[in-house]
């Protein structure tokens, strides 16, 4: 799936109970991010319905409790797993019995909440774990935009922002910016 299919479905709250977000495209990946949040999320009680895990920290235990806790005041909680190894083809942050648990366990997440793995640019798509996520999530690929799209968000990005800006000097930003 591509960012464009993900944010048509965040906008129709069809929000899966499980993300694995990759790709270069960090700027598109983290906006993703943040109107999940926004979504999800009641900034009243973010403290309690936010839990943010970074990989090297993340043990079966500390992920499965996270999303076994029944969101406060709320529908659902976001819980955010940042560089998790699993994903990648060397790991070295869980045990194979435990990438196993974690496996069966993507099936049973609760649907009181939205777990989302993030942070590397690219995946081990033959691994088990992201075609379990497939299976019952979305495994979303934020690949750099093509050059006419890029010309497109940037329009749009100034429209929104009431700005103006002439063709010629987008063409010269586009010319002079390090992105493709």
């Amino acid at each position: 799936m591509d960012y464009k299919e993900a944010i048509n479905q965040l906008k129709s709250n069809k929000i899966p109970k499980v993300y694995l977000l990759y790709g270069e495209e960090v700027y598109l990946r983290n906006r993703f991010i943040k109107q999940l949040k926004n979504i999800i999320v009641n900034k009243d009680f973010k403290d309690l319905n936010l839990y943010s895990i970074e990989g090297k920290d993340c043990t079966l235990e500390k992920l499965i409790d996270a999303c076994e806790t029944l969101p406060f005041m709320a529908e659902k909680k976001l819980v955010l797993v940042r560089d998790f190894e699993v994903f990648q083809t060397k790991k070295k942050t869980m045990s194979e019995e435990e990438e196993k648990n974690l496996i069966s366990y993507i099936e049973q997440i609760p649907e009181t909440t939205c777990l989302v793995f993030y942070g590397f640019t690219s995946v081990d798509a033959r691994k088990k774990i992201v075609k379990e996520i497939k299976k019952h999530g979305q495994v979303i690929d934020f690949q750099k935009l093509s050059p006419r799209e890029l010309k497109q968000w940037i329009e749009k990005w100034m429209k929104a922002n009431k700005k103006e800006i002439s063709n010629s000097d987008l063409e010269y930003l586009l010319e002079n910016i390090d992105y493709i």
